[in-house]
């Protein structure tokens, strides 16, 4: 630290060089000329904020958050936590000394600030409280900008603060900077009345900033120890496949040789990658608190992020020999685990390609979607693919269980430790899953207060049976599925953040049937000729315009579950070769009812932006002019126009036909 960081080198001239900086800036008022005299690093920020358009008699900064805001700030604010039990000692030792301590981000923001009763309430008039701004854009210069913008420590005196309503403090700034990307994270700052102005008040500052970074150095060290352990467990499930490992400034901490050969010929490619990640799958690339992603990109490049507690610390990067797409179709024509996952919509096939890729390993999978998706189906396809498929595949559903008597299920009891329990004793689900898979379905259902205990066996691999005194090793392939929120559910402390992050090594999600529609007639038909055959029945028809109905505009709340028994309940009541509305549960057939009454009836109008929109108006005439007007902008054709109209070509053909709208009307309106 330098002399030209001081702004005072003794503190008993304190009060000539208050009254000196006050004439100097008056100068600088009245002419809008810095004199010679102020300090260069306050020279630079002047000009800075005269380039910016900062009004010198501000009297308080503008910028303030709200409460909620704040908190938000402070959760995704990782150097916040380290830097906490340094911050509360310093406070301890400043007390008495008429100065606040802060700790700001890199935008400037206050986030932590304590101090005397009596300065707080001062400062108050000038907004310096949590939730502001002390940028030099926003109030000028001082310690908290002047260090963001230099990068430097800096103590700011009285008058050398550019805007007008700060000339009374005294401010001392220190950087605190990221160690792998070298940017600044944050700013320590104490700031008191001019009076109590002192010079070693910013050697606290520094003393302070350098524990902090030591910690971050510390942690960072960590991080990266994490980083190429995860690389040398990546490398031994991929081993023909190039394996790297990135920081979060994208710089390589780690890669095997195919990697290597791969980078070099693809320069500055991944990085590009990586940020298209993040700007893709994250509102906020900073976020601390993430939820683990992984994902398939098109060049066949898995991109994974690793996460060290709840901080994400870096990238796994798994670069494939043979494209995805390519993999998924070998696996789905040689495996017939996979013969029930009927699907070729993109968000099919990318669950399936994942599911096949982590299927030959042992890392936790947690299968993430609603009810009815399919998930207990994925797991089972993921054992039978793997090296366990000739151990037991053990389901347990954890909402489904007594809460009382969840460890004797999942651990199995001794002789004699139940009232009414088996003589000898009984097998917990581990136990029979030893070698194999273990899926616990609706894991988020589990009670918290045995969360713990399922923790310990994960980490342990074994197992204490009730009643039991010798523990007993496991070696049990863990997949677990749920329909909520675990993230929401860790935040609000209703699920075990260690858990959670043990059990999400990979996640998978299983898209909503909505969501893939394109999937709806191969799962209808699937399901018919499933249960023609089960039922021994000539396989049915389904009418046109109900099957369009069930494609295009049905929700399906239940999902393929729901269709599956839709299909079962259609197929038990239909007598001939054509399964209507009335063969299907009264949900569905109500609710195709419904759309049809109201197909049927809409008539549609072209707005001022010749887009399609309902009316009421049901003249007969007007609806002929508006179906006429849709078929010459489509040229007649006839799937285009019930396309454009949201229903079924056969619905289309009844309107026409009611409308005597002839086969030769139609021609002349698509070649006017």
């Amino acid at each position: 630290m330098s002399q030209r960081h001081l702004a005072l080198t003794f503190s008993y001239e304190i009060a000539d060089k208050r009254r000196e900086l006050s004439r100097q800036w008056n100068g600088f008022l009245v002419e809008r000329q810095i004199p010679c005299a102020v300090r260069p690093v306050v020279q630079n920020s002047w000009k800075r904020c005269m380039e910016s358009g900062v009004d010198p008699t501000r009297r308080q900064t503008t910028v303030l958050l709200s409460d909620e805001d704040v908190q938000k700030l402070i959760a995704n604010f990782r150097l916040y936590q380290l830097a906490l039990p340094i911050l509360e000692r310093l406070a301890k030792q400043t007390e008495g000394t008429g100065h606040l301590l802060t700790l700001c981000n890199h935008d400037g923001f206050i986030l932590y600030l304590r101090g005397e009763q009596s300065i707080l309430r001062r400062a108050e008039k000038m907004n310096f409280v949590v939730g502001s701004q002390w940028s030099e854009e926003t109030i000028g210069t001082n310690a908290i900008g002047t260090c963001l913008e230099t990068g430097q420590p800096v103590q700011i005196f009285a008058s050398e603060h550019f805007c007008e309503g700060v000339h009374d403090w005294t401010c001392s700034s220190a950087p605190i900077f990221d160690p792998i990307t070298q940017n600044i994270l944050g700013v320590v700052d104490l700031t008191g009345p001019w009076d109590y102005a002192q010079p070693h008040s910013l050697g606290m500052v520094v003393a302070a900033s350098q524990l902090i970074q030591q910690r971050l150095n510390e942690e960072a060290t960590r991080h990266r120890y994490r980083l190429i352990e995860r690389f040398w467990e990546a490398r031994e499930r991929y081993p023909e496949d190039g394996v790297v490992v990135l920081d979060l400034s994208f710089q390589v901490v780690q890669a095997n040789s195919p990697a290597r050969h791969w980078l070099t010929n693809n320069e500055g490619y991944l990085p590009q990658l990586l940020y298209q990640f993040l700007t893709d799958h994250r509102s906020n690339a900073d976020a601390q608190k993430c939820k683990p992603l992984q994902i398939q990109t098109p060049d066949a490049i898995v991109i994974e992020e690793v996460f060290h507690g709840d901080a994400r610390i870096g990238f796994l990067c798994i670069i494939r020999n043979k494209p995805a797409a390519n993999r998924s179709k070998s696996l789905k024509r040689s495996n017939a685990s996979w013969k029930d996952l009927v699907g070729h919509s993109p968000a099919i096939v990318h669950a399936m390609t994942k599911c096949e890729m982590v299927a030959d390993t042992d890392v936790p999978v947690l299968l993430l979607g609603e009810s009815g998706t399919g998930k207990e189906r994925f797991a089972r396809a993921i054992h039978a693919s793997s090296r366990r498929r000739n151990k037991p595949f053990i389901a347990i559903n954890c909402g489904a269980i007594p809460k009382e008597l969840i460890a004797a299920e999942l651990f199995g009891y001794e002789p004699g430790t139940f009232t009414g329990g088996l003589k000898q004793g009984k097998k917990g689900k581990f136990e029979e899953a030893d070698g194999g898979t273990l899926f616990l379905d609706e894991i988020g259902e589990m009670p918290l207060e045995f969360q713990v205990h399922l923790l310990r066996v994960l980490q342990e691999k074994e197992i204490l049976r009730l009643g039991g005194h010798r523990p007993t090793k496991v070696d049990v392939r863990i997949i677990a599925a749920t329909h909520r929120d675990l993230d929401k559910m860790v935040q609000e402390k209703r699920f075990r953040a260690d858990l959670f992050y043990r059990l999400h090594v990979v996640s998978i999600a299983i898209p909503p049937l909505r969501d893939r529609r394109d999937d709806i007639p191969l799962l209808l038909d699937h399901f018919v000729r499933r249960f023609a055959d089960k039922y021994n029945r000539p396989i049915p028809k389904i009418d046109p315009d109900l099957k369009a109905f069930l494609v295009h505009r049905y929700d399906w709340p239940g999902n393929v579950r729901e269709l599956e028994n839709a299909v079962e309940h259609a197929m038990l009541f239909c007598t001939g070769d054509k399964i209507d509305s009335a063969h299907f549960p009264p949900a569905i057939g109500n609710a195709y009812l419904s759309d049809t009454q109201q197909q049927t009836c809409t008539l549609l109008t072209v707005d001022s932006k010749n887009e399609l929109t309902c009316t009421s108006d049901d003249s007969p005439s007007g609806e002929r002019e508006r179906l006429m007007q849709i078929l010459s902008e489509t040229n007649g054709n006839l799937s285009e126009a019930a396309r454009r109209l949201g229903i079924a070509r056969t619905t289309l053909y009844r309107r026409l036909k009611k409308l005597g709208i002839k086969k030769r009307a139609i021609i002349r309106a698509g070649n006017p």
